[in-house]
């Protein structure tokens, strides 16, 4: 279990403890997408994480929301955690592991980090609940806008859950999720509606997202919090 190493908690502790609270972006840059393939009988759209995007993906609970910045290309990616609109803490995986202080400018490598911990099965962990079409069921296609279909579902846990969803005709990427809970309730005694939403997609990153930003000086590991 990934929460089980420490030197990863900075991450994976912030993005569960949003992720796990529930069970209109802009066009594709990319042209060379294949069409979703419609043959599937469980789902209507591939399942699956692209293994080329960035984008901002963001959560709300109806009163406030949490942005992160997304980015991977094959086995490189990062995360960012942003605060006041802006980024706070980046994690990066390339030659090595990094953890990049945006407030104080600064950036370190995670010493006994192995790559194959951070491998993109951990980085599938942080972002389980954009690409999570498999833990749908009972589609049922409720209309189209341009590129984009909307289906109306069921958790797969409890199908008391109702979820609406949007799906990017041409990636098969779901753009918009809104969970509807049954067990969350707000002041008012209202049931809470998570929604999860991908801005900003683009399915071709260039390889100076992974770098460090010029300026910034290495500092040790323990002094980014």
């Amino acid at each position: 279990m990934f929460l089980s190493n420490p030197r990863k908690s900075i991450l994976a502790i912030a993005i569960v403890s949003v992720l796990l609270t529930a069970c209109g972006s802009k066009p594709i840059t990319s042209g060379s997408v294949s069409p979703v393939d419609p043959t599937s009988d469980r789902f209507p759209f591939p399942t699956r994480e692209p293994q080329e995007y960035q984008g901002n993906f963001v959560v709300s609970d109806g009163t406030s929301e949490t942005k992160y910045f997304v980015a991977r290309k094959a086995d490189k990616w990062r995360f960012d955690i942003n605060s006041n609109g802006s980024p706070k803490t980046t994690q990066v995986r390339t030659d090595k592991v990094y953890l990049i202080d945006h407030v104080n400018k600064t950036y370190a490598i995670e010493a006994f980090a192995d790559l194959e911990d951070f491998d993109t099965s951990y980085f599938n962990s942080l972002t389980w609940g954009f690409f999570r079409g498999a833990n749908y069921i009972e589609y049922e296609e409720t209309g189209r806008n341009g590129n984009f279909i909307s289906y109306k579902a069921k958790t797969l846990k409890d199908r008391k859950n109702d979820v609406l969803i949007s799906v990017d005709a041409t990636t098969g990427i779901l753009m918009r999720q809104e969970i509807t809970s049954d067990k969350d309730r707000d002041a008012k005694g209202a049931p809470i509606r998570y929604t999860y939403e991908v801005r900003d997609l683009k399915l071709e990153v260039a390889d100076s997202v992974f770098e460090i930003p010029s300026g910034y000086r290495s500092t040790l590991r323990s002094k980014i919090k």
